[in-house]
C-alpha cells in the first residue's frame, strides 16, 4: 500500500499561501493539526520538506516559512530588521488563521525565537493563537548572553564558525558559487539575531496562553539547560523540556523521536490521533 494511500495527497507542485511565505510540501485531506515551521539561520523552506511527507502520515500538516532571499525567493533582499521580519510573518499567516484548522508553531535556533514572537504578536492584536508551542535549539531571551556579530565577519570566518556548530559542510565550503549564494541569508539572519537580542526588553516580555515544548541538543554550544528552561516563564499553559544526546542539529539525527514528541503533546491538546508509521 502507498504509504500516503489512507489520508494524504501529495500534490505534484507545493501549495502556497501567505504570497510566498508558506509553502506545504504534503497536503493531508483532512488535517487535524496545521504545523508552521520556521528555519533556522540560512535556511529555506526545503530545511523540513522530508518532515512534511512523514508528519501528513499523522494527519499533521506542516506548512514551511519561505524567508526572501534564498530558495525560491533568492532574488529578493533578505529582511535584517527583527521586527520587519515578524510582522511580515504574523500578515502571511492570515489565511490559514482563517482556517477551521488548529494551528501550532516549530521554530529551531533562529526559528525559535520567531515563533514565539510571531504569537506574541498575534496575541497583541488579539488574534488566534497557536495551540501549541515547539521550541528548538535556542535558549529563553532571558537567559542573557552578549550575542555575536557574526554577521560582521569576512566570509572565511563566518564559515568557520558555521562549521564549528554543524551547520557548515566542507563539501559545502568547496563550491565558492553555492557560498556566493548563501552569505547574503546567512548575514541577514545573524544580523537578526543581533538585532533581536540588543532590543529585547525583559519589561516587555509576557506569557503566553499555549503549550510549549522545548527540544535540545545536551552538547549544543549554543544552548544550556537553565538557558532552556527559562522558557517557561513564557507561557501559562503546560511546559515541557526535552533534550537529545546531540548538538546544534540534533533535529537531524533524532528526526523520527522529534516528530512523535510532536505528535503526542498535539494528541494531548486534543483532536491529534496517535498513528505512527
Amino acid at each position: 500500500m502507498n504509504m500516503f494511500e489512507r489520508d494524504v495527497t501529495l500534490r505534484s507542485s507545493a501549495a502556497r499561501v501567505g504570497g510566498r511565505w508558506l509553502i506545504a510540501p504534503a497536503r493531508c485531506v483532512v488535517p487535524k493539526v496545521r504545523v508552521v515551521c520556521f528555519p533556522y539561520a540560512g535556511a529555506g523552506a526545503s530545511a523540513y520538506f522530508s518532515w512534511a511527507q512523514h508528519l501528513a502520515k499523522r494527519d499533521i500538516e506542516l506548512w514551511n516559512v519561505q524567508l526572501p532571499g534564498r530558495e525560491s525567493r533568492l532574488c529578493e533582499p533578505p529582511v535584517r530588521v527583527f521586527s520587519d521580519m515578524v510582522q511580515q510573518l504574523t500578515d502571511a499567516l492570515r489565511p490559514l488563521e482563517a482556517a477551521n484548522v488548529p494551528l501550532a508553531f516549530f521554530g529551531h535556533s533562529l526559528g525559535a525565537l520567531l515563533a514565539y514572537e510571531v504569537a506574541r504578536h498575534l496575541a497583541r492584536q488579539d488574534r488566534r493563537l497557536p495551540v501549541g508551542l515547539f521550541l528548538s535549539g535556542r535558549n529563553a531571551p532571558s537567559h542573557r548572553r552578549e550575542p555575536p556579530r557574526l554577521h560582521d565577519l569576512p566570509p572565511g570566518e563566518l564559515l568557520d564558525a558555521l562549521a564549528k556548530f554543524g551547520n557548515m559542510s566542507e563539501a559545502i565550503r568547496k563550491e565558492p558559487e553555492l557560498v556566493e549564494l548563501l552569505i547574503p541569508a546567512l548575514r541577514a539572519d545573524f544580523a537578526l539575531l543581533y538585532d533581536y537580542h540588543e532590543g529585547w526588553d525583559a519589561a516587555d516580555k509576557e506569557a503566553l496562553p499555549c503549550r510549549l515544548t522545548v527540544f535540545g541538543g545536551d552538547h549544543d554550544p549554543w544552548t544550556d539547560i537553565e538557558g532552556l528552561a527559562h522558557w517557561r516563564q513564557f507561557v501559562r499553559g503546560r511546559y515541557r523540556l526535552q533534550t537529545f544526546a546531540g548538538g546544534h542539529f540534533f533535529i537531524n539525527e533524532f528526526r523520527r523521536d522529534l516528530w512523535d514528541a510532536i505528535e503526542e503533546d498535539l494528541s494531548e491538546i486534543g483532536g491529534i490521533g496517535s498513528r505512527r508509521s
